[in-house]
């Protein structure tokens, strides 16, 4: 009887992805580390306990590189999540130079507003008010400054916002529930490489295990080595471009660590891989701004 009971109830509203990104091609599935942030998310939103302030965040910190976006990409998709935000899941990409209004402007939209404010400060006021009755699942994806998040301090008891930052400090200062994003163990690195590449686990060469190393187990740079085996580049060819590539006159305010390297080595050695004309295409594509829409026409004419 509880079985006919379940199957004629009906199936609980599944929030809709606003502006989430699309996964990659080839990802690998972390399930502890998605089942640890799914509960962090649902803690307390099926209990009678009004949750606001630092206690709704939830945040992952990590290099660049590492995966965080992909991870929050990936729980966005993830059905209890869903069921547990009815009213949608909004991805807001932040980066080191937001334009803050705009931002809340679209998020206002999405969210059935009309957007019909100038400031910072009016939008932080209609997007509180928007959100007082709803369930959002608010995504802040790589944050750079503490100032941008505060701008959207807006939930209400039945939302839930999850932060990806670089910076530790930055979540300590927020407060909430923090998680790291850690390096890939040896066994992940190839597994994602085999997958990128396109061969299977036990036919990869002696070769693979040296890429890896030299990828320093980031996932951008070994699913990048693996695109390039996969569209037929030999092993050797691709492991001598990665150690000859060494761009350390790149730096950024996270570049610290030597893993950072590691990522703008595998991107270079990538780019060294495309035709001259190719190369050329590429760098055109720099006109266009990030995390915003790029008109598909516009993509297809370079």
């Amino acid at each position: 009887m509880n079985l006919i009971r379940q199957l004629a109830e009906p199936a609980p509203a599944l929030g809709k992805l606003i502006g989430v990104p699309s996964l990659p091609p080839h990802f690998l599935s972390r399930t502890e580390r998605l089942t640890a942030l799914r509960d962090a998310l649902r803690a307390d939103l099926d209990r009678p306990v009004v949750i606001t302030g630092a206690a709704a965040r939830v945040g992952m910190h990590g290099m660049g590189g590492i995966g965080k976006s992909v991870l929050a990409a990936t729980l966005s998709r993830d059905r209890k999540v869903r069921e547990a935000f009815p009213d949608g899941i909004v991805w807001v990409g932040l980066g080191p130079l937001p334009t803050v209004a705009d931002l809340q402007r679209r998020v206002h939209k999405d969210l059935g507003g009309d957007g019909a404010f100038q400031t910072e400060h009016e939008g932080r006021v209609k997007l509180r008010d928007i959100l007082k009755d709803k369930g959002v699942l608010l995504i802040l994806d790589d944050v750079w400054r503490r100032a941008d998040v505060d701008w959207f301090d807006v939930l209400g008891p039945r939302c839930r916002a999850m932060i990806t930052t670089r910076d530790a400090g930055l979540l300590t200062s927020l407060g909430g529930v923090h998680h790291q994003v850690e390096l890939l163990t040896d066994a992940e690195a190839l597994n994602l490489l085999a997958q990128a590449a396109g061969v299977e686990l036990d036919e990869l060469p002696s070769e693979a295990a040296d890429l890896i190393a030299e990828c320093g187990r980031l996932p951008l740079a070994v699913a990048l080595c693996g695109g390039l085996i996969r569209h037929g580049f030999a092993w050797a060819k691709v492991l001598e471009q990665l150690r000859t590539s060494r761009i350390d006159r790149i730096k950024d305010p996270h570049a610290a660590k030597v893993e950072h390297e590691n990522i703008w080595n595998a991107i270079d050695a990538s780019v060294k891989f495309l035709s001259a004309d190719e190369q050329a295409r590429f760098l055109e594509l720099a006109v266009f701004p990030p995390d915003e829409a790029t008109p598909i026409a516009a993509l297809r004419t370079l």
